[in-house]
């Protein structure tokens, strides 16, 4: 997903350790293979090499799904897009208490950052931006990510890339999360910014050694940020990705799905959701 807040952001995140079981499952029951995995949009480098059983389920791909193709994400429509979906119409009021106005002021002021040029950004696109901020000063960093790393793999070795969703649906998402709590979801993030690093490392731990209940305990800290945050982000966008899979679960083509490690995790889950339709998963 665009890169969401701040511990929205961190679905999704690595670690150094030992793996013990990576986030993949294998999905069987159509008529050609697909491994599902959980994905870290952000890394440093030295995360790479991936666990093996990523490695493995790309190899046997002939297509590689995404949330998102990133090529749409670097076309110039697209970026304007971004930019316009950031901010608050001009003319619009203040959406931040002036209290909250000159917390995050102070913030952006003590990292150097102008607080001019965050004036008009909406909450979401505030969180997005600080967390990606204080990420990049550890070298974590999206040009590292597990879904950067095989879209370049998939386009280098000619596989069929397919999105399961559009830049404007991930849009929308972000904006009924702000609509629904932003400024809520912008003090507790402000909060949290000074240990985001420590937040990380918990994060990537559990996904490194693939622990979907310590993924899932630190995603429902972050969905006490604001209503139905979870549903918004996850749950509703589990749930129309379906069909879409079975279609490819049908195509007799095997398969790799690389979305965010939240999606595998808690109530309606991906995994769970497939195998409510009467599919095989399991861990390599």
């Amino acid at each position: 997903m665009i890169r969401a807040p701040l511990a929205a952001s961190l679905l999704l995140l690595p670690a150094l350790a030992a793996a013990e079981a990576a986030f993949v499952w294998e999905i069987e029951g159509g008529k050609a293979p697909m491994a599902v995995c959980g994905s870290i949009h952000v890394l440093p480098p030295d995360a790479h090499p991936l666990p093996p059983p990523f490695q493995s389920a790309y190899d046997r791909a002939e297509v590689v799904v995404f949330e998102l193709l990133m090529d749409e994400m670097f076309q110039p429509a697209a970026l304007r897009a971004v930019q316009e979906a950031m901010v608050r119409p001009a003319g619009s009021p203040d959406s931040l208490s002036p209290e909250l106005r000159q917390r995050l002021d102070g913030v952006l002021t003590e990292r150097g950052l102008p607080p001019a040029a965050f004036q008009n950004f909406k909450s979401w696109a505030v969180v997005q931006q600080l967390a990606l901020f204080e990420l990049q000063k550890h070298g974590i960093s999206p040009a590292y990510g597990v879904d950067l790393h095989y879209t370049n793999l998939a386009k280098r070795d000619g596989k069929a890339r397919i999105g399961l969703e559009t830049l404007q649906e991930q849009l929308a998402f972000l904006q009924a999360m702000d609509a629904s709590g932003g400024e809520r979801l912008l003090a507790e993030s402000l909060d949290k910014l000074p240990r985001i690093k420590e937040d990380f490392d918990r994060l990537a731990t559990a996904w490194r050694t693939g622990d979907r209940e310590a993924l899932a305990s630190q995603m429902n800290e972050f969905f006490q940020s604001g209503p139905d945050l979870d549903e918004t982000l996850l749950r509703s966008r589990n749930r129309a990705w379906i069909p879409k899979l079975e279609e490819l679960l049908q195509s007799g083509r095997p398969s790799m799905v690389i979305v965010g490690a939240g999606h595998l995790c808690g109530p309606e889950n991906v995994i769970e959701l497939l195998e409510a339709r009467g599919y095989r998963a399991s861990r390599p």
